[in-house]
């Protein structure tokens, strides 16, 4: 498995105890901190930058997980992760806030979910839906956070790139 998010490490530099928290109970037999990697058992999941696409090039992967997909850029899933899922038929999990729209691949993967393609799943909600997080949090956010910004940030509604 790939993670490609906008940042190569997603946790404190130089700490390697969020990914090996995140594994507890499981059989970790390494973690490379200078290559970020985990093995578990007998597989690899390795944590990667999307900030540059041409370095994701090379060998097939059997999974992948890209994280705020919204910030990421259309060449990063069309040039660099797409064709590596073709070898093993894998599947991608896309994850993220709803930005952009029409044109970008999150929100195109997106809609082929709703539209029922077989191909792909689209599930999400707002975060009112969330039972960790309290309704008054809510509804401060409302009251200061520009109405689109609150409908991408809050609500999970794809908005267009102008006016945010």
């Amino acid at each position: 498995m790939v993670s490609a998010a906008p940042s190569p490490r997603p946790w404190a530099a130089g700490s390697s105890e969020y990914p090996m928290s995140a594994m507890a109970g499981s059989e970790t037999r390494a973690w490379n901190a200078q290559s970020p990697m985990i093995e578990v058992g007998s597989s690899r999941l390795e944590f990667r930058s999307g900030d540059h696409p041409e370095r994701l090039v090379g060998e097939g992967l059997r999974r992948v997980l890209l994280d705020e997909c919204g910030t990421l850029k259309n060449q990063l899933w069309q040039e660099s992760i797409l064709p590596t899922l073709m070898d093993h038929r894998a599947p991608a999990l896309l994850t993220g806030t709803p930005k952009l729209s029409a044109g970008h691949f999150f929100f195109n993967a997106y809609r082929r979910g709703l539209e029922g393609d077989p191909l792909f799943g689209t599930f999400g909600g707002p975060s009112s839906e969330n039972t960790w997080i309290d309704v008054d949090q809510i509804e401060t956010m409302r009251g200061e956070m520009p109405a689109r910004l609150f409908a991408q940030e809050i609500l999970a509604q794809f908005q267009t790139a102008e006016g945010l």
